[in-house]
């Protein structure tokens, strides 16, 4: 992660000497500072790795949608692949990995946050298939968008 050097000027606070920003509390930020706040807190890759079936199938939909009416796509600087979840010596199951560049994150947070089922009829329906719900694919979106905002010290309540 490239940590800002104390000379740097950050509106949003400077990280601490093990790369931890200053807490930024839904009152402190609105909807339209997200992408300046993101810029100066997301690292040049943003790697994560998902065990939940639904999130990770609301998260496929997302980066599938190609480039979207604001011209963006959730670009990626590691494809998906499957992470094994190893117990001693024995791999348990497999964990989905993938990888974001900083541009494809913010790209990503706006979709999940302007995330509606309705737009995605094909994951709806392999959703009732596997007889999960339209709900819990918004909740795996919120949940998803809340858990990386929270990993950049950013609480949002969507």
């Amino acid at each position: 992660m490239n940590t800002p050097t104390p000379k740097q000027k950050n509106k949003w606070g400077l990280a601490d000497k093990h790369g931890d920003f200053p807490y930024l509390c839904t009152v402190q930020w609105k909807k339209d500072h997200l992408n300046e706040i993101l810029m100066e807190r997301l690292p040049e890759s943003y790697d994560m790795q998902l065990v939940d079936p639904v999130e990770i199938r609301v998260l496929a939909a997302v980066v599938n949608m190609g480039i979207d009416s604001h011209l963006e796509a959730a670009t990626l600087t590691v494809g998906p692949h499957a992470v094994p979840l190893m117990v001693g010596d024995t791999c348990i199951s497999n964990k989905y990995g993938i990888g974001f560049d900083k541009l494809g994150m913010i790209c990503l947070v706006r979709r999940l946050m302007e995330f509606e089922v309705s737009d995605h009829q094909d994951l709806l329906q392999g959703l009732l298939d596997g007889e999960a719900h339209s709900s819990d694919a918004w909740e795996a979106a919120s949940g998803l968008v809340s858990s990386i905002l929270e990993t950049l010290q950013i609480e949002y309540s969507g």
